[in-house]
């Protein structure tokens, strides 16, 4: 498997404040972000108030602009899980994504993007239980709740009827036969980091999220929990 390439010269230097512990967390929080202010907060709230605690948030700004910069500082001031890296120039969406993967330092992946939001306390064990009980698997994912701008709920999203485990090339092929992607938006998934230093492709303008997924599902089995354990925010910005 080819490691990462091109992208730690782009980013700019971790920058953690003083007394933040070193010891290799076992869930990278993964938040790239641009021009995120507007939700951020509850992004992140999110994040902190989950029940599993074994997590590092890691939010890379690709030169937003914004008061995102002021917003992340202060998180990270208060509490030492959340690490936050200005990049010095923008890259662009897939090379930031790229940059979290490259700069996580835990055994597992788990995106949030910067206008979602985890739904409940478990949402981050749930998942973790999967890959720690099962090292077969590659990729979890779950139902979501598609949320608007005043985080009001507008409906749950599930592609199936109930959670299920399955190799992962029947997902594959389950993915053409329905001509997109029944897993989910990044926010929605879980995935071990070891399997995914190949980085996303950057050869990719849309689906570049499902193009990983099938990276990853042919190193391993699916599991899909049947629970909105993400909002997915859809809104005006």
């Amino acid at each position: 498997m080819t490691p990462l390439t091109g992208c730690m010269p782009a980013c700019a230097p971790m920058r953690k404040h003083k007394g933040t512990a070193m010891t290799r967390p076992k869930v990278s929080v993964c938040m790239p972000v641009f021009r995120g202010s507007r939700y951020i907060v509850d992004a992140i709230e999110s994040v902190l108030a989950q029940d599993y605690r074994d997590f590092e948030l890691l939010v890379i700004d690709d030169c937003s602009g914004d008061c995102t910069d002021a917003i992340v500082r202060e998180y990270a001031v208060q509490d030492p899980r959340v690490s936050f890296v200005a990049n010095d120039s923008n890259l662009g969406m897939v090379a930031n994504w790229n940059c979290c993967l490259a700069m996580a330092r835990g055994s597992y992946i788990k995106f949030l993007f910067q206008d979602d939001v985890l739904t409940y306390a478990d949402s981050l064990g749930k998942m973790v239980r999967v890959l720690d009980d099962d090292p077969e698997v590659s990729l979890v994912a779950s139902a979501r709740r598609v949320i608007n701008g005043y985080s009001e709920v507008l409906r749950e999203e599930s592609f199936f009827e109930h959670s299920i485990s399955a190799r992962g090339a029947e997902v594959i092929r389950y993915c053409i036969l329905k001509h997109g992607n029944v897993i989910g938006e990044p926010s929605a998934v879980l995935f071990r980091s070891e399997q995914a230093m190949r980085g996303f492709s950057i050869g990719y303008r849309q689906i570049v999220d499902l193009e990983m997924w099938f990276h990853l599902l042919e190193q391993g089995c699916f599991v899909y929990i049947n629970e909105p354990l993400c909002g997915f925010r859809v809104h005006a910005h």
